[in-house]
């Protein structure tokens, strides 16, 4: 099915402590959602994305500088539950 653009947020910034509380976005404009990871502190955690399939289990997912990850998150429940350990 082909897709058109609708929302960029740009680049995000975290800071130690950070969290995403687990969570669906709008079905208007968030069918597809990409998450490219542009950087991190070399001393930081590991800070998933959590993401429930639809079979009910989740799935942790940790990118490393330069991957894109792309999710339906209008339909799966997703997040960072866990607090953001680095910069």
């Amino acid at each position: 099915m082909p897709l058109r653009p609708a929302i960029a947020y740009g680049l995000r910034a975290y800071r130690g402590g950070a969290s995403l509380k687990m969570h669906i976005d709008k079905i208007e404009d968030h069918v597809v959602s990409a998450i490219l990871h542009v950087d991190h502190d070399d001393d930081a955690r590991p800070w998933p994305l959590v993401i429930e399939g639809f079979d009910g289990r989740t799935a942790e997912v940790v990118l490393e500088k330069g991957e894109m990850l792309f999710y339906e998150s209008a339909k799966c429940l997703h997040g960072r539950p866990r607090p953001f350990v680095g910069d």
